[in-house]
């Protein structure tokens, strides 16, 4: 999700590192025979690590970093700050490849480990747990939010020394989790990032896609719990930006059409066709990610697939069938029908009537890292 917070990692690995390292490259400088040794095929790997790190190829990153920690692994003792640091960043370019399931473990050892060389409030173990919230998140591990949670309550010092970039982190997160499939309190927590960020950036007019967006997501958590009439004022605030006004419209439409206001709901329908690029009179404003299934995650298979549904009149989908599904007996189509359910679309309205709309397709794609 953030690149900030993967760059802000690696410089705070090679500042605690660096004295280190620098011994290490004396050493390696030092072999006067010329011949490989595991010091001078480290340093190697560190270099091809941040060459390809700052060309932003990040699979050839990911080679790189594992041949450092492989490498490091015969070099420094188990504990060690250096030997912490390299799976700190490995962990990191796993998550930026999208290998979550590896780089969760790998983010996790490196906490522990943060805790005890560092403290419980070090500003090492909160970036640390940023991290790896992303990629909980990016899988869909319920308890997520509690690590974000832990994150800001230890990185709370940003609130008064830079709180545009706390209120920036704040929104990314709240952003991120509000694409995910979570519980109640995790929604709570995300909608408590929204409403900081929105204090922060709606005092200046000097961000107005940023304030646009937090009063966008304030106002999608309010309606997720059906607090529609707090959710109305905040969603409003969020038409005023084009980047996101078709989205609040979207939502505005929904909750009048529920409320059978139906007057106010083809208005927002109404703008939400002229500020969508794209044809046709509905449109999803709440689209769930599937869970990967295990089985195809352990056997490192990719899928896709197709549904049929009804949108109803009030944007939720009905009659769900499934019409294709590739690869079979994997789990995919089991997943899609799950996150299916949770669609929602804003309705089709016809002379300020919602109508329902049978036989839509929609198809739901289970893609691995590439």
């Amino acid at each position: 999700m953030r690149l900030i917070l993967i760059l802000t990692a690696l410089l705070a690995f090679q500042s605690a590192a660096a004295s280190e390292f620098d011994e290490m490259k004396a050493a390696a400088e030092a072999s006067k025979n010329g011949k490989s040794t595991p010091m001078t095929e480290f340093k190697e790997a560190q270099r091809c690590f941040l060459e390809y790190k700052q060309a932003q190829n990040w699979l050839s990153t990911e080679a790189c970093s594992k041949r450092s920690l492989s490498i490091g692994l015969e070099l420094f003792d188990e504990g060690s700050k250096n030997l912490t640091s390299l799976r700190h960043n490995h962990g990191l370019i796993l998550a930026k490849n999208k290998d979550y399931k590896n780089a969760i473990p790998l983010l996790k050892s490196v906490a522990d480990d943060y805790r005890d060389m560092h403290g419980e409030q070090s500003d090492m173990l909160g970036w640390l747990l940023l991290d790896l919230a992303d990629a909980e998140t990016r899988l869909q591990i319920a308890d997520s939010y509690k690590n974000y949670r832990e994150a800001f309550e230890i990185l709370a010092s940003l609130k008064s020394e830079d709180p545009m970039l706390y209120a920036e982190l704040v929104l990314q997160v709240s952003r991120l989790m509000s694409r995910n499939q979570l519980d109640r309190r995790a929604y709570a927590v995300a909608e408590g990032f929204a409403e900081e960020a929105y204090s922060v950036f709606s005092q200046s007019s000097d961000y107005p896609f940023q304030s646009s967006l937090s009063a966008f997501l304030v106002g999608k958590f309010m309606f997720y719990r059906k607090d529609y009439d707090s959710a109305i004022p905040m969603l409003q605030i969020a038409t005023k930006h084009s980047a996101v006004a078709s989205y609040a419209h979207g939502l505005l439409a929904t909750i009048y059409s529920q409320t059978g206001r139906t007057a106010l709901a083809s208005e927002h329908q109404d703008s939400l066709k002229m500020s969508n690029e794209t044809e046709g009179d509905y449109v999803p404003v709440v689209v769930p990610k599937p869970e990967f299934p295990e089985r195809a995650l352990r056997a490192g298979k990719e899928g896709y697939v197709i549904v049929m549904f009804t949108i109803t009149e009030s944007g939720s989908v009905s009659n769900i069938e499934l019409v294709e599904e590739s690869l079979q007996k994997y789990g995919f189509g089991k997943a899609a029908l799950k996150a299916a359910k949770k669609l929602k679309f804003t309705p089709r309205i016809v002379n300020g009537k919602a109508q329902k709309v049978p036989g839509v397709l929609y198809s739901f794609t289970f893609a691995l890292r590439k």
